[in-house]
């Protein structure tokens, strides 16, 4: 899984913008970030065994590929 891109998808009706602002409409997807690695099992509850993951925000992606020169 790691570099897969991370999304977040509402189905309802009721979306947060960035700006803070809500919005009404039919559900929205929006690029969170990219999977990067999953958590050490000493940083999460062990009783949960969960598979927690690491994301790189897509501010710091857009960053690295705004400096990249290709």
């Amino acid at each position: 899984m790691s570099w897969s891109p991370v999304f977040y998808r509402s189905y309802d009706n009721y979306v947060q913008l960035k700006t803070g602002n809500h919005m009404m409409g039919k559900g929205a997807t929006r690029f969170l970030g990219v999977y990067s690695a999953r958590l050490p099992i000493e940083v999460i509850d062990k009783a949960s065994k969960s598979d927690i993951g690491v994301v790189w925000k897509a501010p710091v992606i857009e960053e690295i590929l705004s400096r990249a020169k290709l």
